[in-house]
């Protein structure tokens, strides 16, 4: 199985239309623990990614 990286735009819009569904949930008084858990899971995913970029970098930098 080979994996993919998924471009930096297409994830911006994912997390964007996440974040929409989300607030519709919200407004609409729906139950939206499961987005939530997703959103906050993404948002941790994110995280991560970045201070790996920034460790990576910074790396490079002193190099």
């Amino acid at each position: 199985m080979k994996l993919e990286l998924v471009p930096t735009e297409e994830l911006h819009q994912m997390l964007a239309r996440l974040k929409q569904e989300l607030e519709t949930s919200v407004a609409a008084g729906a139950p939206y623990g499961a987005l939530n858990v997703l959103y906050n899971e993404f948002i941790e995913v994110r995280n991560e990614r970045n201070r790996r970029l920034r460790t990576d970098a910074s790396g490079d930098a002193n190099n």
